[in-house]
């Protein structure tokens, strides 16, 4: 069990660099769709805004993630919970958007069935 807790906090961090490329690709399509006029440029920076904010949540959970230490929980379980809570208090303290919260959710689920499957 031990095992699992560790390998689950370092797949969930791989994780969430992919996540964090993905945006950052979101981005570079935006800017150029900006660029060729297939957007405005309102909307561009709208789209910016809201991806800036995905990468910034992103990063914030990561440094949560830092904190955590795998032997102060009991089972995966345990783990997982607290730190569902922490990123939900890391959204509403911080203004981020919801989509992340969804990301991110998604992200815990995957990873939990991968380390104990």
């Amino acid at each position: 069990m031990k095992g699992n807790k560790r390998n689950f906090l370092a797949i969930l961090r791989i994780e969430l660099d992919d996540l964090s490329t993905d945006i950052e690709r979101l981005i570079q399509e935006c800017s150029l769709g900006a660029q060729k006029g297939a957007i405005t440029q309102n909307v561009f920076m709208q789209n910016l805004a809201i991806f800036k904010n995905e990468l910034l949540g992103v990063h914030s959970f990561q440094h949560i993630l830092d904190k955590i230490d795998p032997e102060n929980y009991d089972d995966l379980d345990s783990l997982i919970e607290d730190i569902r809570k922490q990123f939900q208090a890391l959204l509403r303290s911080h203004g981020l958007v919801h989509a992340l919260q969804v990301y991110v959710n998604r992200k815990l689920d995957k990873v939990a069935r991968y380390v104990t499957q």
